[in-house]
């Protein structure tokens, strides 16, 4: 109705580098809707963002050692606002090949939480707990134009009792021209925390951009 409005803003990098004796990987994302309605003051609906960073070193032919540090955030949540984890292990590709990448990693994991109007009061908000990761992850290119890109994180951990969590994303790639940078994408996130208030975030986004 006359007044109402809304503002979102979504964003997303990557970036990749590899050569023989190393892989590194960087991503980020961040998701923002904000709403105002006639008579009252703006609010966000959504505020969400990512990061993550991982390094792989190859000690045997079809091995590897990874560090792994992921960051979620989430400003509508009333406990776990910030979450931080890290994770340290070893790395299996199952399948490798010129169109089809799928690899899995487990490893120890530290967890650490905190933020929200609720964390004060909250038992688990503010520490660290230890635990483990299980992650499987595929890049597929079918064709040239189109590239699907999967990543699934299972953490559970240790404090008064196992507490999980998990996180799957998935990112679809299209390039409508041969040969051009321009690509679009769609993606889905559903991040499960047993230890934040609300427990479940499940985020959709469709994007247009460019690779440099």
């Amino acid at each position: 109705k006359d007044g109402d409005s809304s503002l979102t803003f979504n964003f997303t990098g990557n970036t990749r580098y590899e050569d023989e004796d190393q892989k590194l990987s960087m991503n980020g994302s961040f998701n923002s809707k904000q709403s105002k309605k006639s008579g009252e003051p703006r609010k966000f609906e959504t505020e969400k963002g990512s990061a993550q960073i991982r390094y792989d070193k190859p000690i045997l032919s079809k091995l590897d050692l990874f560090a792994e540090t992921n960051y979620q955030y989430n400003g509508t949540n009333s406990v776990g606002v910030n979450t931080v984890d890290q994770t340290f292990g070893v790395a299996y590709p199952l399948i490798q090949s010129e169109t089809a990448e799928f690899k899995l990693s487990v490893g120890p994991t530290a967890k650490w939480q905190g933020g929200g109007k609720g964390c004060s009061s909250d038992p688990y908000c503010g520490n660290t707990y230890g635990g483990g990761s299980i992650i499987a992850s595929l890049r597929w290119k079918p064709i040239q134009s189109l590239q699907f890109d999967l990543n699934n994180k299972f953490t559970p951990v240790f404090a008064t009792e196992v507490k999980p969590s998990n996180t799957f994303t998935t990112d679809i790639r299209y390039y409508p021209i041969e040969g051009s940078k321009l690509f679009t994408t769609l993606r889905y996130q559903s991040v499960y925390n047993s230890m934040s208030k609300p427990q479940v975030s499940n985020t959709i986004t469709a994007q247009v951009g460019t690779e440099f």
